[in-house]
């Protein structure tokens, strides 16, 4: 995952060290949050303003409903202090929502660690000024990445004689599958995971379809990015399948 920032300002704080294990919910980043505060308490005022003029809203109406009754009255009094109440309770809403906007802003002030996992070397050092917006629509600056360790993908490419073993084993069954893995460079398959998926069409260009097994890592000791090759046991009586140079990659 890249961090990237969803609010623009200076970067004040950095809580974590390059390389390090982080977990769901560490703090990681601080972008300066007092321009989001102001901002905050600016529409918890507003909204306070808002509910005094509903408040005396509703004081007019029920007077001029009064005054209707006698010949000081008019009906439309009436309306225009109905109306006026509407406005009132239209702009608490407007106010409400101003407060969601800005709680937002400075939630995103606070950037925390999306999942546990292993966190890579900081791009933005304190005091740089970064450029934030949320969803992407505009510019946005990378803080870091962060990668899963545990369980952890591995995606390969199945020819398509192999991908027809399957299917003549499994009968278009979910994919399930034991797979035995050997890191690069090592002889044993001392790895073992699931395979449970298979994409939905076959690479014309290639002959071949992506699969992919998921793999315990709780002793970290898998890296993303390395290469690696699997057997996948297809079952009996289907013969053992070797895939070489499979590409390890974050969960």
């Amino acid at each position: 995952v890249e961090l990237r920032a969803q609010v623009g300002g200076t970067l004040t704080n950095i809580d974590f060290k390059d390389g390090q294990i982080v977990h769901k919910g560490d703090p990681l980043f601080v972008i300066d949050p007092r321009p989001f505060q102001i901002k905050l308490d600016q529409g918890i005022a507003q909204l306070k303003t808002a509910e005094a003029k509903e408040t005396l809203s509703q004081v007019e109406l029920w007077r001029a409903q009064q005054l209707k009754q006698t010949s000081f009255g008019t009906a439309e009094t009436v309306d225009q202090r109905a109306a006026d109440l509407r406005t009132n309770q239209a702009a608490i809403e407007t106010a409400k929502a101003a407060i969601r906007d800005a709680s937002l802003d400075l939630e995103f002030s606070r950037v925390t660690a999306p999942f546990t996992g292993r966190i890579g070397r900081h791009l933005e050092s304190v005091g740089n000024l970064v450029s934030g917006s949320r969803g992407g629509a505009g510019p946005t600056t990378l803080l870091a990445t962060v990668v899963s360790l545990d369980p952890i993908y591995l995606d390969f490419d199945m020819s398509e004689s192999d991908y027809h073993a399957w299917q003549r084993v499994n009968h278009g069954a979910t994919p399930h599958a034991d797979v035995a893995i050997s890191l690069d460079g090592d002889a044993d398959f001392s790895h073992h995971g699931t395979l449970d998926f298979i994409d939905n069409a076959v690479n014309r260009s290639s002959g071949t379809i992506r699969a992919r097994a998921t793999v315990p890592n709780p002793d970290l000791s898998i890296t993303p990015g390395q290469f690696a090759r699997l057997i996948v046991d297809l079952g009996k009586p289907a013969p053992v399948l070797l895939v070489p140079a499979a590409a390890i990659v974050p969960d």
